[in-house]
């Protein structure tokens, strides 16, 4: 069985969606993703970046981003003694460094 729609002299069938398939559309999961902001303490010669949680600990288990641009922001930034505030996001078990503030020069 199908819908008919007519618009105009256009006309197109269009087939109904079956119980089934209802279903297992909304059996589909999808990721929950966060998005968190730190403030940048200490970059290692690893690659590791140290961060300031809310409550006050640190964050030491992120990389540096690949993301060239956004890597020479936060390595400029830092030498040149600013504080930088990173935005973290996470999906499935995953982090990584999307995005960087700069909150101004260190006290």
């Amino acid at each position: 069985m199908n819908w008919i729609l007519k618009r105009g002299d256009h006309r197109m069938d269009l087939p109904l969606l079956s119980p089934r398939l209802i279903q297992e559309k909304k059996r589909r999961e999808v990721p929950h993703v966060n998005r968190t902001d730190y403030q940048l303490i200490d970059i290692s010669k690893d690659g590791f970046v140290s961060l300031l949680t809310e409550n006050g600990n640190t964050k030491d288990d992120l990389r540096l981003p690949t993301d060239d641009s956004l890597l020479s922001q936060i390595k400029d930034g830092f030498a040149e003694g600013k504080d930088l505030v990173v935005t973290v996001m996470s999906a499935m078990g995953e982090e990584q460094i999307c995005a960087l503030k700069d909150i101004g020069p260190k006290n």
